[in-house]
C-alpha cells in the first residue's frame, strides 16, 4: 500500500490506497477521520502556479453547483490554500472508470451500453443547463456504481461562449 507524503489534507482524512495517477495529481480510496466516510481524495502533487488556482476555483465551483445532479461526480470538500498541493475530495466510485471497465471485462451488452449512454447524456444535460461545455469527455471520465455513470474532471470546462483558452487545473 503506497502512502502519500504528509500533505495539509492529511489532518482530515486517512489514506487508505492509491487508486490513480495522472500527469499532476493522485486519487487515494480515504476515510474522512471526523464523519468516517470514505471518499476519493484526489491530491495535485505541487502547489499550483497563480495562473492554475484559478482554474482549480473554477472545477470546485462547477462541481459544488452540479453536486444535486444524478450523474455528475459530487464534490465534498476542497482545499485550494496557496503554497500548499490543492486537493478534492469526491464521493467514491467502487466499479472506477468506463475505461477501467471497457479494458478489463468483457463488452458491454447493448442494454448496459444504453443506461451508460443515457447517464453520460444526463450529465452533459446538467453541464449545458449550467451554461458550461465539458470538454473532457471520454472514458477516463466517466466513473460507474452500480451499473450507472457519472461525470467527473471539470477542470478545463469552460463557459458557454467563453473562450476555451487553456483552463487546465494541472489535471
Amino acid at each position: 500500500e503506497e502512502r502519500a507524503e504528509p500533505r495539509q489534507y492529511r489532518r482530515d482524512f486517512e489514506i487508505l490506497a492509491k487508486i490513480g495517477d495522472g500527469a499532476s495529481a493522485e486519487v487515494f480510496r480515504a476515510r474522512n477521520k471526523t464523519f468516517g466516510m470514505i471518499v476519493a481524495l484526489k491530491v495535485w502533487r505541487r502547489p499550483l502556479a497563480p495562473d492554475r488556482r484559478g482554474a482549480f476555483l473554477h472545477e470546485c465551483r462547477l462541481h459544488w453547483r452540479l453536486s444535486n445532479e444524478d450523474n455528475i461526480v459530487r464534490l465534498l470538500w476542497a482545499e485550494g490554500t496557496a503554497g500548499q498541493p490543492p486537493w478534492m475530495a469526491t464521493e467514491l466510485y467502487e466499479e472506477g472508470s468506463l475505461a477501467d471497465r471497457l479494458r478489463t471485462e468483457p463488452p458491454l451488452s447493448a442494454d448496459q451500453a444504453y443506461l451508460i449512454a443515457d447517464d453520460i447524456l444526463s450529465g452533459l444535460a446538467a453541464v449545458h443547463r449550467a451554461d458550461h461545455l465539458h470538454r473532457d469527455l471520454k472514458p477516463a471520465n466517466v466513473l460507474l456504481r452500480n451499473n450507472r455513470a457519472a461525470l467527473c474532471d471539470l477542470g478545463i470546462s469552460t463557459a458557454i461562449g467563453e473562450p476555451a483558452g487553456d483552463k487546465a487545473a494541472g489535471t
